[in-house]
C-alpha cells in the first residue's frame, strides 16, 4: 500500500485507519497462537501440555492455592473477598468520565464521518 501511494505513514488518519482495520485481526491471530501453544505437548515434561501442567499444579495438595488451603472454613461466603468497611473505588468521584476531543493537525474534524 505504501509503494502504490495508498498509505502515507506520516498521515495520522492513515495510521489510525490501519490500526482500526488490522488490530482485531492481529488480536485474533495472537489468541489462536496462545491456544495452540497452551495445548501443545512439551517433550521435557513427558508430553504434557502447559494447560495440563498448570491444572496438575493447582490440584496438588501441597499447593497453597489448592481448594480449602487458603483460609479456614468461612462461615458467610456472600461477601467473601470484600471489605465492607473499606473504601469503595467510587467514593470520591461522581463516576463521570470526561473524554477530551482529539485534535489532528491539518484536519477539519467536523468534516469526518464515523460509522
Amino acid at each position: 500500500m505504501e509503494q502504490t501511494g495508498l498509505l502515507d505513514l506520516d498521515n495520522p488518519i492513515h495510521m489510525f485507519v490501519l490500526h482500526w482495520v488490522f488490530l482485531q485481526r492481529i488480536n485474533y491471530a495472537l489468541h489462536e497462537w496462545m491456544d495452540s501453544f497452551n495445548n501443545h505437548p512439551l517433550s521435557t515434561e513427558h508430553n504434557w501440555t502447559p494447560n495440563q501442567l498448570w491444572i496438575n499444579g493447582m490440584l496438588r495438595e501441597d499447593n497453597p492455592l489448592a481448594i480449602g488451603g487458603l483460609d479456614d472454613d468461612p462461615h458467610d461466603t456472600r461477601f467473601y473477598g470484600e471489605d465492607l468497611d473499606g473504601p469503595t473505588p467510587f467514593e470520591d468521584s461522581d463516576n463521570c468520565v470526561i473524554v477530551s476531543p482529539v485534535h489532528i493537525p491539518g484536519i477539519n474534524t467536523e468534516e469526518l464521518v464515523f460509522q
